[in-house]
């Protein structure tokens, strides 16, 4: 696809999505696209849509406590959220007054208390579990890639042999919190 009906197709769509109301509209043209032969607009699309879904989330600096190590922080987790599905991407301080959340909740609280509490940037990855996924394709799951480059399931803390489909960096799925360090 042409780099300029690339960049115009980002806009457009980053334009229409900062709007709010138009995000069903982008998940149903996402679900046409992908039915189409339009492989690499659907992928053009997918990638904005993942990309403004997961940013600007603010960092909570709550009671982390009484995790000592960063091999507690799953357990920890799972001690304070219940697992449950979610379509809805919330900040790590509302996951927690929620009690409930799925996979890309617990990873992105694991990654705010891996940063918080022991200065460590972690990735969050989306990857497709049948593991035939390639880069930017369809995606059900989330892992954390830490700062060695190893994949760890938030739910329990194991290394995972999954291919990412999709990369975000701290620094663009956090943005720094008005609240005081504890």
């Amino acid at each position: 696809m042409n780099d300029k009906i690339k960049e115009g197709l980002r806009f457009a769509i980053e334009s229409i999505y900062s709007v709010g109301i138009m995000k069903r509209f982008i998940v149903i043209l996402i679900a046409i696209l992908s039915l189409s032969s339009c492989q690499d607009m659907y992928n053009e699309i997918s990638d904005i849509y993942y990309w403004q879904t997961y940013s600007d989330l603010e960092l909570y600096y709550g009671d982390f406590s009484k995790v000592h190590s960063e091999l507690y922080i799953s357990y920890w987790i799972s001690n304070h959220v219940k697992y449950d599905k979610s379509d809805k991407v919330l900040s790590p301080r509302d996951i927690l007054e929620r009690g409930t959340g799925d996979c890309n909740d617990y990873a992105i609280l694991y990654i705010n208390i891996m940063y918080v509490k022991f200065g460590k940037k972690c990735s969050l990855c989306l990857v497709d579990t049948s593991r035939n996924i390639i880069e930017g394709g369809k995606v059900n799951h989330a892992v954390i890639r830490l700062p060695d480059g190893i994949l760890i399931e938030p739910q329990t803390g194991f290394v995972s042999n999954k291919r990412v489909g999709y990369e975000y960096p701290f620094d663009s799925v956090f943005k720094e919190s008005t609240d005081e360090k504890q």
